[in-house]
């Protein structure tokens, strides 16, 4: 169990056999899910509260071929298929079913694994995300605005492609203008670029050349 999650007081003489962690860095979390056999999100969804929760766990669990088992809220009913990438339980029948299905089949538990890494990559890679946030933005504004085109191959992450730009947390925290302007260059374009640096000039220059006070 990772994070703040209290197991409750009834599990018996099982209780030595849960291992707990602190709740830890987002760095730190794909390690750890990898230790993983079977990722469980069980969820109370009868209240509100239940029902906000995204569907995050599946998609963390997912990005390193972990199967998933899951409460049926909304979330986990629109990014789970069942019994093909992921299971969703919605008695204590069904969570003993899916686990046991999970637990005594390596291969189906790989098999779910896998599925749910490419189902992942292929609907919620930023590259795809970016383009349904443009695609809903411009039904809202009624304009045309349109983002830098990337092709992507979304199952496969052998060749680097998709790995992170920002590999150093100091250069997280604390770019230099070179590190933010090569990064604008190679992910947002050149015309970016340009727009950005007239304006880091533009600020350099207003003691100097105040901005146009608009009546």
């Amino acid at each position: 169990m990772v994070g703040p999650v209290d197991p409750g007081d009834d599990w018996g003489n099982l209780a030595a056999r849960i291992h707990r962690k602190k709740l830890v860095t987002w760095r730190n979390l794909p390690d750890i899910l990898t230790r993983f056999d079977i990722n469980l999100a069980p969820l109370c969804i009868d209240n509100p509260f239940g029902q906000s929760k995204s569907e995050i766990k599946y998609v963390e669990a997912a990005l390193v071929r972990v199967p998933t088992i899951a409460s049926p809220s909304e979330a986990f009913k629109f990014a789970i298929k069942q019994a093909e990438t992921g299971y969703l339980a919605h008695d204590i029948p069904e969570w003993e079913h899916a686990l046991a299905a999970l637990i005594q089949q390596p291969k189906l538990c790989q098999q779910v694994g896998e599925a749910a890494f490419v189902d992942v990559m292929q609907r919620y890679h930023p590259i795809i995300r970016a383009r349904e946030l443009e695609e809903t933005l411009n039904a809202l504004i009624g304009g045309k605005l349109e983002l830098p085109r990337k092709d992507i191959t979304p199952a496969d992450t052998n060749d680097g492609s998709n790995s992170p730009f920002w590999r150093s947390v100091n250069v997280e925290k604390s770019p230099t203008l070179l590190q933010l302007g090569w990064y604008t260059l190679r992910y947002r374009g050149l015309s970016i670029l340009m727009k950005q640096i007239w304006i880091f000039l533009r600020r350099l220059a207003a003691p100097l050349i105040p901005f146009r006070r608009i009546a």
